[in-house]
């Protein structure tokens, strides 16, 4: 599993930073294993881009599959990750995180892509 989050000031209107996680790299919760490597500008210290490595467990070499948050949100090279995501309609973002890479677990599993996990932060 891999995300980012916008969130928001008390208003729900501001997107005041935005959140990345990484994958886990053990296949023990039925994921694909990964990890991220990030890309940072050396004076604003502000994340610039990404690459997600992943692999399933049956591969034969680790980390063969990857992508990138500038292919995959369309960033303009040396724009923070901030910028780019802080000002794109939610419809937007909700087409560039439509997919969900996953190790089947016994029966599929309903995954739901559609938007509504905007992290608002309280007073």
């Amino acid at each position: 599993m891999d995300e980012v989050r916008r969130l928001y000031d008390s208003t729900g209107r501001t997107v005041t930073a935005v959140a990345i996680c990484c994958p886990g790299v053990t296949p023990q919760h039925y994921n694909n294993p990964g990890f991220k490597v990030v890309e940072y500008d050396e004076d604003s210290k502000q994340p610039i881009d990404f690459t997600t490595y992943y692999t399933t467990p049956d591969a034969v070499t680790w980390g063969n599959n990857s992508y990138t948050f500038d292919n995959a949100f369309g960033n303009t090279a040396g724009a923070t990750i901030y910028d780019c995501l802080s000002t794109m309609p939610i419809d937007s973002l909700e087409r560039r995180m439509n997919s969900v890479f996953t190790v089947k677990h016994l029966m599929p599993m309903p995954f739901s892509t559609k938007s509504g996990i905007e992290v608002k932060m309280g007073q």
